[in-house]
Formats: structure tokens, C-alpha cells, sequence
């Protein structure tokens, strides 16, 4: 079974179609650069992926 099979199971594949700009990694920067570009283009879709559980729980609350 290929990524896109696995895709359709889940239905990613609707889902990107909606989303206009993606977002690695759910950290301070990746956060600020989600409400910057909402700020800036209100009208696109954003998403924002994290590996952990919570938004900032990794790298960026052992560096504040």
C-alpha cells in the first residue's frame, strides 16, 4: 500500500486540499510564523504539525 493508499484511508487527501500553507514543527517560531501569516492573509487555510502531544513541549521549553 503507498502513502497516497494510506492518505485516502485517513482522508488526508481532502484535507490538503483546504490547507494553503503547512507548518512543521508547533514551536515558538513555527506558532509565530502560523499568526504571521494569518496576520498578513487572513483568507488562507494554515496548519500547523507537531510530533508531541502539546504545542511547544519540545526543543522550545528546555531553551526559555
Amino acid at each position: 500500500m503507498g502513502s497516497r493508499q494510506i492518505c485516502g484511508l485517513f482522508g488526508v487527501d481532502r484535507l490538503m486540499e483546504q490547507i494553503d500553507c503547512t507548518i512543521i514543527g508547533g514551536g515558538i517560531i513555527g506558532l509565530l510564523i502560523g499568526r504571521a501569516v494569518k496576520l498578513a492573509w487572513p483568507h488562507l487555510e494554515v496548519a500547523i504539525f507537531e510530533q508531541e502531544k502539546f504545542a511547544g513541549e519540545h526543543s522550545t521549553t528546555r531553551n526559555s
